[in-house]
């Protein structure tokens, strides 16, 4: 958390710096440099001030943690369940009979099911259920720095023991 608000002062202090300096050295930066100025402190400060107060607009190992310390590894199924009612996230799916699919390749969270030996995909635990933790908007540079909608889900996978062996975070990015 402390390097976001870092990050934050940083970018105020730039782009303060920046208006103060022409401002100051030419005294005749124009109105519309003053406008453009300000319009982009207003497009990166909110993205920073939402990552510093809202954690599932960190990455995906950040809101991991996040997760981990309202459910643990080794948190039983039951207790699962409440713990998700009194954190009042969405329960998304309860799959009883079913796994993760988690791909061999790059770890990522394909789904509830059942692996078939051909595939790149294995199962992670014998049971599994899925959490809808919310919506955020994350700017990212790959894609100009526009800003898209993120619908944030934690999968979880349970042993034959019915306890929490894994957590993995998915991301569905509504994007152009």
């Amino acid at each position: 958390m402390w390097i976001w608000l870092f990050i934050l002062l940083v970018i105020v202090t730039l782009t303060t710096t920046t208006i103060s300096f022409f401002v100051r050295e030419t005294n005749k930066l124009k109105k519309a440099g003053k406008v453009f100025l300000i319009l982009l402190s207003l497009y990166f400060v909110p993205t920073g001030l939402q990552r510093l107060f809202v954690p599932i607009s960190r990455s995906n190992e950040s809101v991991q943690k996040y997760v981990m310390k309202s459910l643990p590894l080794g948190t039983s199924w039951e207790d699962a369940i409440q713990i998700i009612d009194d954190k009042e996230w969405k329960l998304d799916g309860i799959y009883p009979d079913y796994g993760l699919l988690v791909s061999n390749i790059d770890s990522h969270c394909y789904g509830i099911g059942i692996a078939s030996g051909d595939s790149d995909l294995e199962n992670h635990g014998v049971k599994s259920m899925k959490i809808y933790l919310g919506e955020t908007h994350i700017m990212y540079p790959q894609h100009l720095f526009l800003i898209f909608p993120n619908d944030v889900s934690a999968y979880l996978a349970f042993d034959e023991n019915e306890k929490l062996t894994e957590i993995i975070i998915h991301r569905d990015i509504d994007a152009l």
